[in-house]
């Protein structure tokens, strides 16, 4: 067993934890949660590189401005400059990692989340994926989710809009999870610009990330990823006792689109690329899923427990995952 596996589930220990209990300081809450995810990081990459990491290394030193390049400039070109200053890939890859976690505690905080989202977060098997192997599509996930949190806290439309599009030109998959900043709202009923944007990336869903890296992200097929999306919002639904109201409505709309989406990818696209919008939208997905535990359960702590324990197994029980906990430096 190596130190990058036991610490892994030494953080599943503390997850629990806080699926039972919950600090009352915030601030202390966050310093502390940092401080863990900051020697995760630290014994993740000096644990030596899984799969495309070594890639990512590698073009740290590289001045090619390919338009593969600079169709996502948000890792590409500062990652290069980063590396300049540091001359380190390991303490490169921690100084982002260290902001993707700021951004998950910040987005935490504005959605009123309980404190053990962020661990689920960040050991769910897509995270633990994205840390060691598709990076640019786990910097995205992060920026992504704390852009969903200034939607819920009805942030300004400059904010939001320098949010979403910095996800988007770290990865562009994002682009396709965009109907999420006209679908989240204080009106009503789902706008008609939701429903446009969403047509529209499905209509053009053919074209998109054609041009994107082959490289897989494991052994589990896209349909995997779209069954479990499915059990999401059944349990989603059923807590909610099928009386989805305000919110809760805004978020079963949500999951019908990205339900209609993966089907699609599932069928348009490759193996690759249908596997990578799987994975945003199992990240997505767990924020309505955690909304709906502290929402309708009197036994919260016990649905958490439960929960959590399911979402973060697959990580140990698939090949694809634990291999990247297993990696010994050379």
């Amino acid at each position: 067993m190596t130190v990058e596996l036991c610490y892994y589930i030494f953080l599943v220990l503390v997850g629990l934890c806080f699926c039972v209990r919950q600090i009352k300081s915030e601030r202390l809450f966050s310093l502390l949660s940092f401080m863990l995810l900051a020697i995760y990081s630290i014994i993740t990459r000096y644990s030596g590189f899984d799969v495309d990491m070594n890639t990512y290394s590698e073009t740290l030193e590289s001045s090619n401005l390919s338009v593969y390049y600079l169709k996502e400039p948000v890792y590409w070109i500062t990652s290069r400059y980063l590396y300049k200053l540091t001359e380190s890939p390991e303490i490169t890859f921690i100084i982002y990692d260290l902001v993707s976690f700021i951004l998950i505690l910040k987005a935490r905080k504005n959605m009123k989340l309980p404190q053990y989202f962020v661990f689920l977060y960040i050991l769910f098997f897509p995270s633990v994926m994205g840390l060691n192997n598709v990076y640019r599509q786990y910097l995205a996930h992060s920026i992504f989710i704390y852009f969903i949190s200034l939607t819920m806290i009805n942030a300004g439309f400059f904010k939001k809009s320098f949010f979403i599009l910095l996800s988007m030109l770290t990865h562009n998959v994002s682009a396709l999870f965009t109907p999420l900043f006209f679908m989240i709202n204080k009106k009503k009923y789902i706008s008609i610009s939701s429903i446009f944007v969403s047509a529209c990336i499905l209509l053009l869903l053919p074209f998109a990330l054609s041009s994107k890296s082959e490289s897989d992200t494991g052994t589990l097929n896209a349909e995997v990823y779209l069954v479990v999306i499915f059990f999401i919002l059944i349990f989603y639904i059923a807590s909610f006792r099928l009386r989805l109201n305000e919110m809760a409505a805004k978020f079963f709309y949500y999951f019908m689109y990205i339900i209609i989406l993966c089907s699609a990818s599932t069928l348009l696209m490759g193996p690759a690329q249908s596997k990578r919008v799987g994975m945003f939208a199992l990240i997505i997905s767990l924020i309505p899923m955690v909304i709906a535990i502290e929402h309708n359960y009197k036994q919260r702590a016990l649905v958490r427990t439960i929960i959590f324990t399911i979402l973060i197994s697959p990580t140990l029980l698939f090949s694809s995952s634990l291999e990247m906990l297993l990696t010994k430096s050379t």
